[in-house]
């Protein structure tokens, strides 16, 4: 894709992203097509639960609880983070955790084990950056049962499956959900393509069955903030989470102090900030102050909102040279052409920060970039709630009640 095409196509989807934030004429417009798409995937949906993909029934089910981490806004909303922030809970507990994952951009058909080294760009950057942070077994498919299967046959010992995505193919599945919501809330809440829900909302609840308990559901509420809140230091973004249409928790996304390359040295961020005017070290000569002296920061995002990961830089006091966007799920050819581009105007030294999600990508191209870890902090309240649902299922044989 050349610069001309990703000029394009990220201004048309900037255009999108604030159209649909507001209901104007181009919204009501469209208004009467999303409902009749949204009716004509109802009807799909229940001729495929009737004739194609019944509900399970009790021999069927999976042998252990299955968690939904999704969205309904359509792209990017926040939910890797908390799949990531669930399993080092979950951890924590001794408990042992798998995961599911459709792999967007992947180019497999079938299901498929990840193994250490896996290739971002064939199963998937979240995936693998699921994989390489937690260890915790990852199967990429877009037929998450049977991904479910293969899993839990490899790692019988697995007590609890986690799925990133998949609200709407997983319903009758799923023994709890998290519907992920940023800042932008609903959008102008209508559906695709009058406005950026897969979905109305309120969702539309599984029907109940009696051989089951009814499905656990939460609302979360992502925002984020500059730094790690036990630093000391959090300063909350330029937007301000609205929950005043749904009810829910918070979940409050930091950038971790350490960053790391693909060698695996680490680089305290603390390093890169300027001293303040007054302080003894404003004296001391920069070469003394830290490792990298005098550099060119550069930032380097291809997600779904790259600015938020810039704003959080700038608000740990990084005096950022240049900021890099690219269309989230980007290429690693896309991400090289970019920051090739930027290296090449300078003859001065730089330090590239990016993404978790864009280092599993571009490490094997340029292996210097510093990977910022993106951190989620999630409400004691939600996870005693969670911790309760997981007990109550975990008490029955198997994870499910049995009649």
């Amino acid at each position: 894709m050349g610069s001309g095409q990703r000029s394009l196509r990220a201004t048309l989807e900037g255009w999108l992203q604030r159209a649909w934030l507001r209901r104007g004429w181009w919204a009501y417009g469209l208004w009467p097509l999303s409902q009749l798409l949204w009716w004509a995937h109802q009807c799909i949906d229940q001729c495929r639960a009737l004739w194609l993909a019944p509900r399970p029934r009790a021999a069927e089910r999976l042998s252990v609880p299955l968690v939904v981490v999704g969205n309904i806004y359509v792209g990017g909303v926040g939910k890797t983070p908390i799949v990531l922030a669930l399993i080092e809970h979950l951890q924590a507990q001794g408990l042992q955790v798998g995961v599911l994952a459709r792999g967007y951009g992947s180019t497999n058909t079938g299901e498929h084990l990840l193994e250490r080294g896996a290739d971002a760009k064939r199963w998937g950057d979240e995936p693998v950056l699921i994989h390489e942070r937690t260890g915790v077994p990852v199967v990429v498919g877009v037929e998450r049962v049977r991904a479910a299967r293969l899993l839990l046959a490899q790692f019988p010992q697995t007590q609890v499956l986690l799925s990133d995505d998949g609200l709407q193919r997983l319903k009758h599945w799923a023994d709890a959900t998290i519907c992920v919501f940023d800042e932008r809330g609903l959008g102008n809440g209508f559906t695709l393509p009058a406005g950026p829900l897969r979905e109305p909302w309120p969702r539309q609840r599984a029907l109940k069955s009696p051989e089951r308990e009814p499905t656990r559901e939460w609302v979360i509420h992502s925002q984020s903030l500059g730094a790690d809140p036990e630093g000391g230091e959090s300063t909350p973004a330029t937007h301000r989470l609205a929950r005043a249409f749904t009810p829910g928790f918070v979940a409050q996304r930091y950038l971790t102090r350490l960053a790391r390359n693909a060698k695996g040295e680490t680089l305290d961020l603390m390093s890169l900030t300027p001293p303040a005017p007054n302080s003894p070290s404003a004296h001391t000569p920069p070469s003394a102050r830290s490792q990298h002296p005098a550099v060119r920061l550069v930032a380097l995002a291809g997600v779904a909102k790259p600015t938020q990961f810039f704003e959080m830089l700038s608000a740990l006091g990084l005096p950022l040279t240049a900021t890099l966007s690219a269309s989230d799920h980007a290429s690693a050819s896309e991400l090289m052409g970019l920051l090739s581009t930027e290296l090449g105007l300078a003859s001065e030294p730089a330090v590239v920060l990016c993404t978790e999600k864009d280092a599993a990508k571009l490490w094997p191209l340029y292996p210097q970039a510093w990977s910022v870890a993106l951190g989620v902090s999630l409400e004691p309240l939600f996870l005693e709630e969670f911790d309760l649902m997981l007990r109550h299922r975990l008490s029955f044989a198997h994870g499910h009640e049995t009649h």
